[in-house]
């Protein structure tokens, strides 16, 4: 680092210092690079990873790395993701897909089918929670809210650290509310409150300090089970070596547009099949692995095969207005038009109306 290879981010830099480098950045500091090299001169390659995550930087990046393709036509753009819609990116480049195999190591996993097999079952009652078997789990399940089972989760958890054999158990949770209150639980109401010097739980969170996240490398000794627990930050991009077993609460928290009442709200919801093995792959990156997640076989054949695009889920207006950095002369319809999967032009027409309005 800080030779041929560098990086970028938006509070900390260490660029390569040779002009035919490799430099890994955000999307949010290649955006800002786009709008002053619209044509990306002097850079040969741009790889952008983990596209199925489909936020709305990453989405104007597609359009704007296509136009640069058509301005330069020395330019090459790789997208990768190991859960792509493939052929959605197929035809808006209009260019071939290549599938390269991952040297992943096998996963077993275990549905709520399974889990409820195991027989688990809590000693203490949790500020009156308890086990949430009353509600039926049709497939029909994941049109409606999710409700994550702190207590159940907590059981499983507690099952594995004392029946499995050594490994890391990385747990998923939609928000740090979650996290905070299975933290309590296994801490003061599980078996694990007998033995605290067997485990080590570790938060991850996006806002927490850059050092309290590094925490999550950290290896323990031989005989104490670290227990991550996760927003979905943990999906993708992190490899932790001592992972062996997943646990999915199968939810994310999500930012969704009301049309009707004109607002957005962030409330959990379920899952897509591509977020849910991309973190089964956490427990497969460096040995075999075991994942268990919170939702029955029907449930999960019932999900929507991919991830909705942030653009057709989200308010407008700051994209509106970024939009306009790209190109001041072109319409917010015509620049968001150009994106893989484009917005409704309703909530874009909301977007700007409300922009003119203030």
């Amino acid at each position: 680092v800080g030779d041929v290879v560098g990086y970028q981010v938006r509070l900390n830099q260490d660029l390569p210092n040779t002009p035919a480098g490799i430099l890994l950045c955000t999307t949010g500091i290649l955006l800002k690079k786009l709008q002053f090299n619209p044509r990306l001169d002097g850079c040969s390659h741009v790889i952008v990873d983990e596209a199925h995550e489909r936020t709305i930087n990453t989405d104007m990046l597609l359009v704007l790395l296509k136009r640069a393709m058509e301005l330069n036509k020395d330019l090459k753009v790789i997208v990768m993701s190991a859960t792509i819609n493939a052929d959605l990116f197929q035809r808006y480049f209009n260019c071939n897909c290549i599938e390269v195999p991952g040297r992943t190591f096998p996963v077993k996993s275990y549905f709520l089918d399974d889990i409820d097999m195991i027989g688990l079952k809590s000693k203490n009652s949790y500020s009156g929670m308890a086990f949430d078997d009353r509600r039926p789990l049709t497939p029909d399940a994941v049109h409606g809210s999710p409700i994550v089972d702190i207590v159940k989760i907590g059981e499983l958890i507690v099952h594995i650290t004392k029946n499995k054999p050594p490994g890391a158990i990385l747990t998923f949770l939609p928000g740090w509310a979650e996290i905070s209150q299975l933290k309590k639980y296994l801490e003061h109401y599980s078996e694990l409150a007998m033995m605290p010097e067997k485990v080590i739980i570790v938060p991850l969170h996006s806002k927490m300090p850059f050092y309290d996240q590094k925490k999550i490398f950290h290896k323990p000794a031989d005989d104490v089970r670290k227990i991550v627990l996760a927003t979905d930050i943990a999906e993708t991009g992190i490899t932790v070596s001592d992972v062996v077993y997943v646990v999915d609460s199968c939810t994310h928290r999500q930012v969704h547009w009301h049309e009707k009442r004109g607002l957005s709200s962030i409330s959990n919801q379920w899952a897509s099949q591509a977020n849910i093995n991309q973190r089964k792959g956490r427990a497969g990156r460096v040995q075999p692995g075991v994942s268990y997640h919170f939702i029955t076989r029907d449930m999960f054949n019932n999900l929507p095969p991919y991830p909705t695009p942030e653009v057709q889920r989200s308010s407008l207006e700051q994209t509106v207005l970024d939009a306009k950095t790209y190109g001041s002369n072109e319409k917010a319809h015509d620049f968001l038009g150009k994106m893989p999967q484009p917005p409704d032009p309703v909530v874009i027409e909301h977007a700007v109306k409300e922009l003119i309005d203030l």
